[in-house]
């Protein structure tokens, strides 16, 4: 063990308004790493130590309360690139998982009632998309459905679903076969 814990790099990002982390993963090759979390920023860009970097968004500023967010950084902390993903309420991303392909999968949550059109336009299909998704029925507080999303390694959706029905649904973990 290193007695003295020296720094190899620090880093931060941040948009105008909120950004909350949630978790971190490496992919396969120890080259690059995933943050996902949630923003309620409004600038479609994201500020690190060496300037603004642009976001590849799929959502291209953020289009509720909150969305979530993946940006993908290298080794030495650079940013290659960042999305967006949301409706016109809540959404955030809570936990990651990536898979030998290096491609991150999202759990995460939503209250938005319009993000069916967004899946079913970012979908390569086999998508599920449950038509009662976020739907109060006689639960009027809207309380929202965890959603599972599969993405590229340059931040494209593949895939996505929402789960879950009256009540409220959320995100506890991720795990894949990898």
């Amino acid at each position: 063990i290193d007695p003295y814990f020296w720094l190899d790099w620090g880093t931060y990002w941040s948009g105008d308004v909120y950004e909350s982390g949630t978790d971190l993963h490496f992919d396969n090759t120890g080259a690059f790493f995933y943050v996902c979390g949630r923003t309620t920023s409004t600038k479609a860009s994201f500020v690190d130590l060496r300037g603004t970097v642009g976001l590849s968004a799929a959502s291209p500023a953020n289009a509720g309360d909150a969305d979530g967010f993946l940006l993908k950084f290298d080794t030495n902390a650079v940013l290659q690139w960042g999305t967006l993903f949301g409706g016109s309420n809540l959404e955030k991303f809570g936990a990651m998982a990536v898979n030998s392909n290096g491609q991150p999968y999202i759990a995460g949550y939503t209250v938005s009632t319009d993000i069916n059109a967004v899946l079913v336009s970012s979908s390569n299909g086999g998508s599920y998309n449950d038509v009662t998704y976020n739907d109060p029925g006689s639960n009027t507080t809207n309380d929202g459905d965890a959603l599972l999303l599969r993405f590229n390694t340059a931040g494209t959706i593949l895939w996505a679903t929402i789960i879950g029905g009256i009540q409220q649904e959320q995100e506890g973990d991720v795990c894949i076969d990898a």
